[in-house]
């Protein structure tokens, strides 16, 4: 929780700053931060209600986050590629898989929970359903988005210019694999 409370932090020292892509930043930190919150509940619930609708909350807020990232992507970058039309499909398709995955733990249309016993340990397990998939397809595709937006920038410019961009790319890939090693 002290980490969604410097994400929060760190979201309104951005707001405050006039900057077009600080602001942009701090766009993204507070779904950062409801993300961080919202895994903390699932990793303290041991109800699969509370459980279905902490993930539910989690991943629409990871989903915004990304959208939010790539449009500070964007901003960063200082390239005029993201086209209206691609905004709104975006902006569409998050609140497509936003609806679906909110109504979860009603629908089970995107995750089913079983809950189950082993040496008197309460355990839970997530089964994943077509529209959780779906969910990953639209957060993967907007990381790879921002990857190759940052990618594109390092080699349009001279290379001593390029760190800046390394950062943020390294920062990418490096939480992409962190996500890695725990969906599988």
């Amino acid at each position: 929780l002290s980490v969604a409370i410097i994400v929060f932090y760190t979201a309104l020292q951005c707001r405050k700053r006039k900057e077009a892509v600080a602001a942009a930043a701090g766009m993204a930190c507070p779904f950062a931060g409801f993300s961080i919150f919202f895994n903390s509940i699932t990793l303290l619930s041991n109800h699969p209600f509370i459980m279905s609708v902490a993930y539910s909350l989690q991943f629409v807020s990871v989903n915004i986050m990304l959208y939010r990232i790539l449009l500070y992507t964007v901003q960063l970058t200082e390239l005029k590629g993201m086209k209206r039309i691609y905004k709104i499909i975006s902006v569409a398709l998050l609140l497509v898989v936003a609806v679906v995955i909110l109504s979860n733990p009603w629908t089970n249309l995107a995750l089913e929970f079983k809950a189950y016993m082993f040496r008197g340990d309460l355990y839970f397990e997530f089964n994943p359903k077509l529209w959780y998939i779906l969910h990953m397809v639209l957060s993967y595709a907007f990381v790879l988005d921002i990857v190759l937006t940052l990618i594109y920038k390092c080699c349009k410019i001279p290379l001593v210019y390029a760190g800046r961009y390394m950062l943020e790319l390294g920062t990418v890939v490096l939480i992409v694999l962190c996500n890695q090693l725990f969906l599988f």
